[in-house]
Formats: structure tokens, sequence, C-alpha cells
């Protein structure tokens, strides 16, 4: 969602941002899904303010599997993505800077660690 909203926030309607929109939705919906069975009242009460096919989450098929939505490069990305922002907070912690403080960073990478 973070890494979104540079791209939704955007003035104009590209396909970046509807392919943005989408796969969002597709998130959503499908975690809708899954959790239904967890949550139920919730769940069917966000389904129904959503706009989708079906009366009822209760008889929406369950998710399937899709590998054509699965990018290896894009995951091991947004690991080292991660990794770094966690590193950060600890240092920012053990240097008692408040979380909301901006502060400068400059990262010295290798080649082949660039994203």
């Amino acid at each position: 969602i973070e890494f979104s909203k540079p791209i939704l926030y955007q003035e104009q309607d590209t396909i970046e941002k509807r392919t943005s929109q989408y796969i969002l939705w597709f998130v959503l919906e499908n975690t809708l899904r899954l959790l239904h069975p967890f949550m139920p009242f919730i769940t069917e009460e966000v389904w129904q303010k959503l706009s989708h096919k079906g009366e009822s989450i209760m008889v929406s098929p369950w998710p399937k599997y899709k590998e054509k939505c699965m990018n290896k490069d894009a995951e091991n990305k947004i690991e080292k993505i991660m990794s770094i922002i966690k590193t950060i907070r600890n240092i920012k912690s053990d240097m008692n800077i408040p979380y909301s403080k901006e502060i400068d960073l400059y990262l010295n990478v290798s080649e082949k660690d660039k994203l």
C-alpha cells in the first residue's frame, strides 16, 4: 500500500495509476475472501460496501493461486527495501530519534545490489 501512495496521488490518469488501483482492488477482494471464515460479519459488511460480482461473499469463489501474479524479482527487491527500512528504524530508535522526524539518508550500495 505504501509503495502505491505516490502513484495514486498523481493527478494524471496513467496506466501505472490504473494498474496500482487494480492490484489493490484484487488484494482487498481476495483478502476479504480468505478472512471470511474467521471474520464473517465484518468481511461481509465490507464486501457489501464494494462494487463486485455476486451478492454475498459467502457464495463468492475461493481465491485460486495464480502463477502469473508471482514475481520473484519484485519480491526480492521488496524484501531488500523492507530490510533497509527496518535497519533505519532500529538505528533511529537506538539514537532516540523520534519516528516522525525526517532525516537525511545516504546509502552506498554496490552495483549488484542496486534496485
